[in-house]
């Protein structure tokens, strides 16, 4: 229950990440429940963990990385467009 609170609560404050990626964060602990309780550890050495880490790396990527892309893009832009407004008077 709480896992489902805390990726809703995510969902809502990053909007612009892939509401999918967070549903397969959801299902981790449906992946691993059993298996930790049951010492066996075979769902870690399969695809489901590639998907895990990939989508923890997306998510992280666009929650940290792309923002600060995106405001070094536009500073330059500014920058820029600040030249050009000044050449033309």
């Amino acid at each position: 229950m709480f896992s489902a609170i805390l990726l809703t609560h995510y969902q809502g404050k990053y909007p612009d990440t892939d509401p999918d990626l967070f549903e397969i964060l959801g299902h981790i602990q449906d992946m691993t429940s059993d298996k930790v309780h049951e010492q066996s550890w075979d769902e870690w050495d399969s695809p489901a963990l590639r998907l895990i880490i990939q989508t923890l790396k997306t998510i992280l990527y666009e929650i940290y990385v792309q923002p600060k892309e995106k405001k070094e893009r536009y500073k330059i832009i500014r920058q820029l467009r600040e030249k050009v407004s000044q050449k033309k008077r």
